[in-house]
């Protein structure tokens, strides 16, 4: 594989992530989610049935790569970060097993729940917990890794 497939798939729960980060113009609410994604994910990694498995490790490693992600400003985010996890998703089924593309979306689902669920919209984040632009963002991405 690759370093820039391997980057790629190391970032796919980030590029998920960065779907719920863009639904807010609040930078207290980003803040929030940014640190909820990043405490969700380490301890994902560090407990079962992700820790010790390959894919879950590259995760870990964040390979480096001069390779960026590039976002196109004339499509809406969640709908750009939708379609750049079909790449990951067709990374991920290349390299690893049906068992792991599995995991793999469980792992992502998690980190995106968690995020929807750390702070609410609205002013201040005093708004309705999930909404429904989340919840069908996490359904969409869901789907995708069955």
């Amino acid at each position: 594989m690759d370093q820039p497939t391997k980057k790629l798939i190391a970032e796919g729960p980030m590029i998920a992530s960065m779907g719920l980060f863009g639904d807010s113009s609040n930078p207290l609410e980003w803040g929030d989610e940014f640190v909820t994604f990043l405490q969700t994910k380490r301890a994902l990694l560090e407990s079962a049935p992700y820790k010790g498995k390959p894919l879950f490790a590259l995760i870990d490693e964040q390979p480096d790569s001069k390779e960026k992600i590039v976002v196109d400003a004339d499509k809406d985010f969640q709908t750009y970060t939708a379609s750049m996890l079909s790449t990951v998703h067709a990374a991920v089924t290349e390299h690893f097993g049906e068992e792991d593309v599995r995991l793999y979306g469980e792992f992502i689902v998690s980190c995106l729940t968690a995020v929807a669920e750390s702070a609410g919209g609205g002013l201040l984040g005093t708004g309705e917990d999930v909404s429904e632009q989340e919840t069908r963002y996490i359904n969409e991405v869901k789907s995708l890794f069955k």
